[in-house]
């Protein structure tokens, strides 16, 4: 792998077979749970042959679309804080909210579940109680008996 053997070259220990490569790089720039650190690996990067033309290629296509060649889109100013409106992201977020609710029937077949069974048991609550439409009546439904009564 690429990145091993750019931390082995640049000093690290050197990877094991048996060795997980996440874990190995974790190791390496200090980040796992037993790993010291004794170098400042962001440094190694920016001195490398690696790291520079890194450097390179991301200021030459920074160049590249700065150019009077790419221009075409200038005179193109958004309209608002966003790219599309808030119609727009509000129909993509359902249609990304459905597609994961498709996928996953279980949890469809559960929120039926639970909607039938808590409508049934609410329904079934006030079944056949008096009827009486007055505020005290309503109250008097939901008061619990004493010990005297």
């Amino acid at each position: 792998m690429e990145i091993i053997d750019y931390f082995e070259k640049m000093g690290a220990i050197q990877s094991q077979p048996e060795d997980n490569p996440a874990e190995y790089i974790l190791q390496v720039i200090g980040a796992g749970a037993t790993a010291k650190v004794d170098r400042d690996w962001a440094d190694v990067w920016e001195q490398s042959d690696e790291g520079k033309a890194a450097i390179q290629e991301t200021l030459a296509v920074k160049a590249e679309y700065a150019s009077d060649a790419n221009r075409q889109y200038d005179n193109l100013s958004p309209t608002g804080a966003y790219a599309v409106s808030w119609f727009t992201q509000y129909i993509t977020v359902q249609r990304r909210i459905f597609q994961i609710y498709w996928r996953s029937p279980d949890y469809i077949k559960a929120k039926v579940l639970l909607n039938v069974v808590a409508g049934l048991f609410l329904g079934f609550t006030f079944y056949e109680q008096d009827t009486s439409s007055t505020v005290q009546g309503l109250q008097n439904k939901s008061r619990l008996p004493s010990i005297n009564e």
